[in-house]
């Protein structure tokens, strides 16, 4: 997971202080115990409703009532308000999932919730609980973790909703905390072409240069992998493995490793994304490497240009950092992976990168 920091509070993105409702039909609403005023257009303060919210997703009104009537008007208003903070999130993060790490170009990049809005409505419009993420993460994290959830990891017995809070967010990797980068890492998998079991690759066979990929046969990658003796056509797999807890809990969340190679829909691409990325870092990799070997600044410079635009294409930043770890260790290339971070940290490559929790 690529480590981000959140510039706040956000050049554009403002929630007003107050809003405006008309009086609902059915019954006058006491200002007291309610939202909603008894004259139409009454501006009422925001955090007052989203207190009311919060109570009222605890203790959900009965149907058919002014009560439910309220909650629904006041989620629409709510609701509308947090989508325009898009530009202020893409602006710092980029066009990524702050989840998986997809590059996503079109409307489909989401402003996600860490908390759902739906079980903490008192945060619903609240900047710092937004990330940018793609559809399929969109889908598997759904509506979690739960007020429920929050209360039983807050090992309190009457806990309040700032703690309900704290606990729900502690449980899981995010991509603002500090952690972020230490808590996936790829696993390489290899198996014969349509058939056996999916086996661990070493590292040193993984990022052996001359891998280079082939097609790809539905969920499957399928490449040209060297196993120690000899190139082998195989299928081949980037998993992603959990360092802690908090980060198992986000990939199980997200639902990162869901990987079905005969899903007729090829909705959930994350696996086959990331595979592939495996294999063209390998590829900008070899060009770069020729490129050092020729001595020539002008050379060298423009294959690492390449590079820098092939993973801004690209994206799944993690896996090209811990490959560009692995060279920097095993070759003459000490400074590769230094100058990748402090050179794609900006808002040609990876913007917001927090470039010091990188090691």
């Amino acid at each position: 997971m690529r480590p981000v920091t959140k510039i706040t509070p956000p050049p554009h993105y403002q929630v007003p202080a107050t809003q405006k409702f008309a009086a609902l039909k059915g019954g006058v609403i006491n200002p007291v115990n309610y939202v909603f005023q008894v004259h139409n257009n009454t501006p009422i303060q925001t955090t007052a409703i989203l207190e009311k919210m919060q109570s009222y997703s605890q203790n959900p009104p009965a149907k058919k009532t002014v009560d439910a009537e309220a909650f629904r008007l006041m989620k629409v208003r709510m609701y509308g308000i947090y989508g325009s903070s898009r530009r202020d999130l893409i602006d710092n993060f980029g066009q990524y999932c702050n989840f998986c790490g997809l590059p996503v170009y079109d409307s489909s990049l989401a402003v996600e919730h860490t908390l759902p809005k739906d079980q903490f409505p008192i945060v619903c419009v609240d900047y710092n609980n937004f990330l940018l993420v793609c559809p399929v993460c969109n889908s598997k994290k759904g509506s979690r973790p739960t007020y429920a959830d929050g209360v039983a990891w807050s090992g309190v017995p009457h806990p309040t909703l700032a703690q309900v809070r704290d606990a729900a967010f502690a449980n899981f990797m995010w991509a603002t905390l500090k952690e972020a980068y230490r808590g996936f890492y790829p696993t390489f998998l290899v198996k014969p072409v349509g058939q056996g079991n999916w086996t661990a690759l070493p590292p040193n066979y993984a990022f052996y240069l001359q891998n280079s990929f082939i097609e790809t046969s539905g969920q499957e990658v399928i490449a040209s992998i060297f196993d120690g003796n000899q190139l082998q056509r195989v299928a081949v797999m980037a998993f992603v493995n959990p360092n802690n807890n908090v980060s198992d809990n986000m990939l199980k969340l997200i639902g990162q490793n869901d990987f079905n190679p005969n899903a007729p829909e090829l909705s959930d691409r994350r696996i086959l994304n990331l595979t592939k990325t495996w294999l063209a870092v390998l590829e900008a990799l070899k060009g770069f490497e020729i490129a050092v070997g020729t001595g020539n600044q002008t050379i060298i410079d423009t294959f690492f240009n390449q590079l820098k635009s092939m993973a801004s294409a690209k994206g799944f930043y993690y896996m090209w950092i811990f490959i560009l770890q692995y060279f920097t260790a095993n070759t003459n290339m000490k400074t590769l992976v230094t100058e990748f971070v402090q050179k794609t940290a900006n808002n040609t490559y990876f913007p917001g990168t927090n470039t010091a929790e990188i090691p």
